[in-house]
C-alpha cells in the first residue's frame, strides 16, 4: 500500500553485516550483526497488531558451520 510506505507496520527493512573466520578445513566462525527496521511480517501473519511493534532494534548472532 503506497499510502502507507512510511508506518513500519506495513514495511521491513533488514541489514546484515558479518565476519567469517575459518578455524580449519572443515570448522569455521560467524559473527553477525543484524540491523531490523518495521514489523510489517508480524502484522501480515497476524502476530501482532499494526501500532505495537518495535520500530527499530538489532541483533547480534554467532554462527559455527562444519563442512562435510
Amino acid at each position: 500500500d503506497v499510502a502507507q510506505r512510511n508506518d513500519d507496520a506495513y514495511r521491513e527493512e533488514r541489514w546484515m553485516v558479518g565476519l567469517a573466520y575459518a578455524i580449519s578445513h572443515n570448522f569455521g566462525l560467524r559473527l553477525e550483526q543484524r540491523l531490523h527496521r518495521g514489523y510489517a511480517s508480524a502484522v501480515a501473519d497476524g502476530r501482532l497488531a499494526a501500532g505495537l511493534g518495535r520500530h527499530r532494534w538489532t541483533s547480534t548472532v554467532l554462527g559455527v558451520n562444519f563442512k562435510f
